[in-house]
């Protein structure tokens, strides 16, 4: 082998050990993140003030409904993901991090309100008020790292929701007079009702392949405390076959946090952690 192909030789050799190095990164990261929140604040109210109500046509009896509805439905979803991967050579360090954020906030008022009225010839009198709706918050994180010597992934989520409605039907300062011989069933109801339905969760999962670290946390928090009324004040009712105030409620909670972290590597570790806290007041 002559000197010519000798130096030749060496010189390629340098140029192969100096491009691989800078061909390989020294590090990865990736990272990931969302959040959706929603907020509502609806007044709806029906009410009847300061006037006198009779029957249309003599002989007959009055029939007055006081309603007051709202159906409120909120979906909140969040989702990250985020992923290393290496389809050359493997850098030193590997970091991927996710994180995702849903809240729901409802505060709606309701009401069904008479005050400072005379009923003449009455059959039947109904003040009622009503809320319902479905009230949603999601959250998923997701993070994989696996394109370096030494990964780490993280992946977290938060979901919120914080419920304080009100509804009320309430007669004040009211009189109710009875049409005499109605030869009917008469009435009167005073009603207030909730049904209210949330569904809080949240999911995170991590994970790592070689030497790495991956961990993987969910929190979820909701507060719900609803009011909810049916008043008579003030107020008077003479000779009426039923009398009937109601406050009723319906309310179904549900809510769950699940994290999970896995790392696959000889020197690796991982640890996840998952918490709800749900208040009923």
């Amino acid at each position: 082998k002559d000197a010519v192909s000798d130096t030749s030789d060496k010189v390629k050799g340098k140029l192969d050990s100096s491009g691989n190095a800078a061909d390989k990164p020294e590090n990865q990261i990736a990272g990931a993140g969302s959040a959706s929140v929603n907020v509502s604040g609806q007044k709806t109210r029906a009410s009847i003030s300061g006037i006198t109500i009779g029957p249309r046509t003599a002989g007959t009896g009055s029939d007055v409904t006081v309603l007051a509805l709202n159906q409120t439905n909120q979906f909140s979803g969040a989702g990250a993901g985020a992923l290393t991967l290496a389809s050359g050579p493997k850098s030193d360090r590997s970091s991927a991090v996710a994180g995702a954020i849903a809240y729901n906030h409802l505060f709606n008022v309701t009401e069904a309100t008479v005050d400072d009225v005379t009923f003449n010839d009455s059959d039947a009198l109904k003040v009622q008020a009503a809320s319902a709706g479905d009230q949603i918050a999601l959250g998923l994180g997701l993070a994989v790292s696996t394109g370096g010597n030494d990964n780490t992934a993280v992946g977290f989520s938060a979901s919120g929701g914080v419920i304080t409605n009100t509804t009320r039907a309430a007669v004040e300062d009211s009189v109710v007079n009875q049409r005499v011989d109605a030869g009917s069933t008469q009435r009167i109801e005073v009603s207030a009702y909730d049904r209210s339905r949330v569904l809080l969760g949240g999911g995170s999962f991590a994970g790592t392949s070689g030497s790495g670290t991956s961990a993987g946390g969910s929190l979820v928090i909701g507060y719900l405390g609803n009011k909810l009324q049916a008043e008579w004040l003030g107020s008077q009712a003479r000779n009426f076959d039923t009398f009937d105030v109601t406050a009723g409620s319906a309310t179904r909670v549900l809510a769950g946090a699940l994290a999970g972290a896995v790392s696959t590597g000889g020197d690796s570790k991982a640890g996840t952690g998952s918490a709800f806290v749900l208040i009923v007041d």
